[in-house]
């Protein structure tokens, strides 16, 4: 359950883009991303990230965007961008 309204526009942005990712894992993968890219974390690197998104490795992280770069299409990309710009500007 979000407790911040910076937490609650995170959980509305992951619904939003969920539907771009098959897998629950993916979705959830996806979400600890971006929230620790957002987050305080002064260095933004896989091991520091997955720390903070409290995984053991950055394994998940890791295999979340390297298998999204290389199966993902660029409309898939442009339809998840524009999903994000739409929050960011809401």
């Amino acid at each position: 359950m979000p407790t911040s309204v910076w937490e609650q526009e995170l959980e509305e942005l992951s619904l939003r883009t969920g539907a771009r990712f098959a897998r629950v894992e993916a979705r959830r993968r996806m979400r600890d991303y971006v929230r620790g890219l957002l987050s305080p974390v002064d260095r933004k690197n896989g091991w520091q990230l997955a720390k903070y998104a409290g995984h053991a490795t950055p394994d998940g992280l890791q295999h979340l965007l390297s298998r999204s770069a290389s199966r993902g299409s660029v409309g898939d990309s442009v339809d998840c961008e524009g999903d994000i710009t739409a929050a960011a500007v809401a």
